[in-house]
């Protein structure tokens, strides 16, 4: 499975105004796109006709699919550096 994502923000930062050392705190929503999955198998021709294999491989695409496009909460809860 591949996607794109996107993760709008919002938080804290601490720090001096003329720069040097910060910590930072943030929360934002990560948001998928452009999903793409595939499967592959190493198993046999004859392996990969049975209908029970070809049900099971569609099953874990879709599964693989759904979980690619669902958003996910994202959450920094220290970040540390220098800003110059």
């Amino acid at each position: 499975m591949k996607s794109d994502y996107l993760t709008p923000q919002v938080g804290w930062i601490w720090g001096a105004d003329d720069g040097g050392f910060f910590m930072s705190f943030s929360i934002g929503y990560q948001s998928p796109s452009n999903v793409k999955t595939s499967v592959g198998s190493d198993a046999p021709g004859f392996v990969q006709a049975d209908p029970d294999y070809q049900k099971t491989e569609k099953d874990v695409k879709d599964d693989a699919e759904k979980y690619g496009k669902m958003g996910l909460p994202s959450l920094t809860l220290l970040k540390i550096g220098w800003l110059f």
